[in-house]
């Protein structure tokens, strides 16, 4: 059985947001909420075993401090996955996300389901993207304003297989969901097959680096900021002209330096818009013909 490293703490509660989002750039597989209370929370985030403590606790110091957050009661313990599975999905209920999805954390459904809403069934294990993240939220929101029929979409760091599956009931041919976490893979796709849209999925253990079945017509990426930042130049060779790029996992606090880092790769972006939930921003845009510092301003 498969153990897990959690850092575990509390903090007020009007930085949870913050906080997760430190939580992962440093890597964090799962955060789950145990406890709010008095304004103050305290959660878990979960690791790989393999991390090196010492350091993810300095580094979450660290920035917290920079960040003003006040910290209380930080700890490290280990946890075996099925205590993970059983605490994490414990008492997840079905809840809408934007106009059109229906999110079902379970395999079963109490109760009906709403009228003109696509049902999203899922049983997100160790991967990430239950839904209930802001960031998950501004992705599905903005695939379901797009015109996704008999478009290819690449998912970069798929988690769940949230996003690709709600691609494929918004009528897209064929998409491909890559992550380079096997249990996010195999999660994914268990979950592909329970929303019956396996067979317009092709769920791969692969880095972008490797996925060469491109171009797309749209790509959507929910990571972080600085796996983004990394990483934008192949996302963007990967795109069609033309196409559509989502860009979420970056909190509002980052925005500046993420446009800043665009504007000095020189990626050709048009039709840039943001939108926001919470602290998370997610960026909009197509791939465009001219520089970024040409065309419309993040």
């Amino acid at each position: 059985m498969k153990a897990w490293s959690y850092l575990q703490l509390t903090l007020p509660a009007e930085h949870y947001d913050v906080a997760s989002g430190i939580l992962c750039e440093l890597g964090t597989v799962g955060i789950v909420e145990e406890n709010s209370r008095g304004g103050r929370t305290r959660l878990r985030a979960y690791f790989d075993s393999t991390i090196d403590e010492g350091s993810i606790v300095l580094q979450f110091e660290t920035t917290c401090w920079q960040a003003g957050i006040l910290l209380n009661d930080l700890s490290l313990g280990h946890q075996e996955e099925k205590d993970w599975l059983r605490m994490g999905q414990a008492g997840l209920k079905p809840f809408p996300v934007g106009n059109r999805f229906y999110i079902i954390p379970s395999p079963e459904l109490s109760g009906g389901l709403p009228r003109n809403r696509f049902p999203l069934w899922l049983q997100p294990g160790l991967a990430f993207g239950t839904g209930t993240h802001e960031s998950t939220q501004l992705c599905l929101e903005a695939l379901e304003q797009m015109s996704l029929k008999g478009k290819k979409l690449l998912d970069i760091g798929t988690g769940s297989g949230i996003l690709a599956i709600a691609a494929a009931k918004l009528g897209c041919r064929k998409a491909v969901a890559c992550d380079i976490d096997l249990d996010a893979i195999r999660t994914a796709r268990v979950n592909g097959v329970a929303n019956q849209c396996d067979t317009e999925i092709e769920w791969v253990p692969l880095s972008i680096q490797d996925i060469k079945s491109g171009p797309f017509d749209v790509i959507v990426a929910n990571l972080t900021a600085e796996i983004i930042l990394n990483e934008i130049k192949t996302i963007h060779s990967r795109l069609r002209s033309g196409g559509n790029l989502i860009l979420s996992g970056i909190l509002d606090t980052q925005l500046s330096r993420v446009r800043d880092a665009l504007k000095l790769k020189r990626i050709k972006l048009s039709r840039i818009r943001t939108r926001h939930k919470g602290e998370w921003t997610c960026l909009i845009a197509q791939k465009g013909s001219g520089t970024l510092a040409a065309q419309q301003s993040l």
